[in-house]
């Protein structure tokens, strides 16, 4: 056998943060060994439910709305086919425990190494059974993400009186959730300088940062890979962060013959097009300090497309930035480009492409030459969904070619 061969029997984990065996949960087994859980103690931890797990989805990703990015929360989906995870009868499977999923890419040369694709908590769980009683589990399941952006601060909210950045108030955002995990930013980078807000009326946090991200053309994403502590994976990423995808250097290169190229994973389904939505010719602006309306246009892609118009107000403190901030926005003609592709995430020599292991807004180059299709253009990552079973790993990327 081949050094580092991952097996997902063995090298894929599902955990709950719960009590050991002895306290709730009995006869658990990992895939395929029949191994029981040894005894345990009334303290919570990490506990191995791995199982007789049939799939595990997740889906980690940001949407892209007329040249906007919406945060999205994380969801995961495990499939079990054993009545101990039936809802009923086992108390720890309920809605709020929480889960962990992580994945061991070098079983050999690193055994005790493990990457964390998605940790959460369970949303919701339902079991089905057939004619003859077998069961089928599913586990939905959640980050903070959607309870952080459903949260409305009740008193108010104080940020500064005047003026603030969008790190600003995060950090009191923060403060005022207090039930789940924080946003992480990077106060270095302020991005535009923005009206203060001084509250009494309760704030709806969804809004101010849906607010907060279209005045800096931000994106906030998941990034269970690299985050310092996985308790902590949402990350606010301003625009001045974004490189330019021309010259960016990329993290993944998608290509259809086999290289050398250290980076590179190949792909079997392609989809290529373009999709109005993502695109705006007409913009009419506003501030929230009485700036405007302005209006910026396309006459070229509005005599093609039709008026395909957006209206907002933002939170620029200045009027240049708000200037500066609309002559950003690709007011364009759709361009195709690829839309999403898919590729398997062990290679045939039974080891996994580390390569896809990817995050949201991370680039992705990708490349073929034949009779039927010339391509050779980086993207950033908008979304990924890896879809795991006994036989195989499926992982699948939308891409966005940017502003």
């Amino acid at each position: 056998m081949a050094n580092d061969v991952f097996t997902l029997a063995d090298d894929v984990e599902i955990a709950l943060f719960t009590y050991p065996a002895d306290t709730f949960i009995w006869g658990i087994t990992r895939w395929n060994d029949g191994d029981k859980w040894q005894d345990g103690t009334a303290t919570e931890d990490w506990q191995v439910i791995t199982g007789s797990a049939a799939q595990v989805s997740i889906a980690n990703g940001v949407a892209v709305d007329q040249g906007f990015l919406r945060p999205e929360p994380a969801t995961a989906v495990v499939v079990y086919a054993d009545p101990n995870f039936d809802p009923f009868n086992n108390t720890q499977i309920r809605s709020g425990t929480p889960i962990r999923i992580r994945v061991r890419p070098n079983p050999d040369t690193a055994p005790t190494t493990w990457v964390t694709l998605f940790q959460g908590k369970i949303d919701t769980a339902s079991a089905s059974y057939n004619e003859e009683f077998q069961n089928t589990v599913f586990l939905n399941c959640i980050t903070d993400l959607r309870d952080w952006m459903n949260y409305t601060a009740p008193d108010g909210l104080t940020v500064d009186p005047v003026s603030a950045y969008a790190w600003n108030y995060l950090a009191e955002m923060n403060n005022q959730f207090t039930t789940g995990n924080e946003i992480t930013y990077d106060n270095a980078l302020n991005g535009y300088l923005l009206d203060g807000l001084d509250s009494i009326d309760p704030v709806p946090f969804g809004e101010l940062l849906n607010q907060l991200l279209d005045a800096n053309l931000a994106a906030l994403i998941y990034r269970p890979i690299t985050a310092a502590n996985p308790n902590v994976p949402y990350y606010y990423m301003l625009s001045e962060e974004m490189p330019a995808l021309d010259t960016a250097t990329t993290d993944v290169d998608f290509e259809a013959t086999n290289s050398a190229n250290s980076k590179r994973a190949g792909f079997y389904d392609i989809t290529i097009g373009f999709n109005t939505d993502e695109i705006v010719n007409s913009i009419n602006y506003s501030t929230t300090l009485g700036y405007g309306p302005e209006n910026r246009k396309n006459e070229e892609s509005i005599t093609l497309l039709g008026d395909l118009s957006l209206e907002i107000t933002t939170l620029h403190f200045n009027d240049a930035d708000a200037d500066t901030w609309a002559n950003q926005i690709t007011l364009g003609l759709p361009e195709r480009r690829v839309q999403q592709l898919s590729a398997r995430g062990i290679n045939r020599n039974g080891v996994v492409n580390q390569n896809l292991l990817r995050e949201p807004m991370d680039i992705a180059s990708v490349n073929a030459n034949n009779a039927n299709i010339l391509i050779a253009e980086n993207y950033f990552i908008t979304r990924i969904e890896h879809s795991i079973t006994p036989n195989g790993w499926l992982a699948t990327f939308d891409l966005w070619k940017g502003r």
